[in-house]
């Protein structure tokens, strides 16, 4: 998930969307180049008040307090002054609406810049595997979601990487915006 921010770069704005407790923060952190800033964006309450914490008491978190901003907004609702580099997103896209998940995405498209970079997550076959076990309207949600995504990626240059060590297993999707 955070293999991109390792590579020579100039300094980047980065956008986490959904850190929740922070679990992939912690890897960004270290990969923070002088300059870079981070945007948290996090809409729980509760995650942003365990993250104001690990901020304010873990030294791997402290030592990089000026060049990371916490929003408790949903995405939708973030504006940034300029535009992002990356945005790293653990938001769980195959537990919204597939209206939501076209509005998270064409808005996380608008804030990255021509060339800019989204790196997101998803469990590998979730969509699939439950299917059979669910009902019509739960179907076609998740069938939307997927043709959704695909056409997504179908617009912009696309890279997937398996993470088999992952329970369950998960699929890493670097996505590359292209120039309108």
């Amino acid at each position: 998930m955070t293999a991109i921010l390792r590579q020579p770069r100039p300094p980047w704005r980065i956008v986490e969307v959904g850190p929740g407790t922070g679990a992939i923060t912690a890897w960004i952190l270290p990969a923070l180049q002088a300059g870079d800033r981070l945007d948290l964006v996090e809409i729980n309450p509760r995650f942003v008040e365990f993250l104001q914490v690990r901020f304010a008491r873990e030294s791997l978190f402290r030592q990089y307090l000026e060049q990371v901003y916490l929003h408790p907004v949903p995405i939708q609702e973030f504006q940034p002054e300029q535009p992002a580099d990356c945005i790293i997103s653990g938001l769980p896209l195959n537990n919204f609406s597939a209206a939501t998940v076209r509005e998270i995405l064409d808005h996380m498209e608008r804030l990255l810049r021509p060339g800019g970079w989204l790196v997101y997550f998803e469990y590998l076959w979730i969509r699939q595997l439950k299917m059979p076990f669910v009902g019509k309207h739960e179907r076609r949600r998740l069938y939307c979601i997927g043709r959704w995504t695909e056409k997504f990626f179908q617009r912009h240059q696309e890279t997937r990487q398996l993470v088999w060590c992952n329970l369950p297993p998960a699929i890493v999707h670097t996505i590359q915006i292209k120039p309108s």
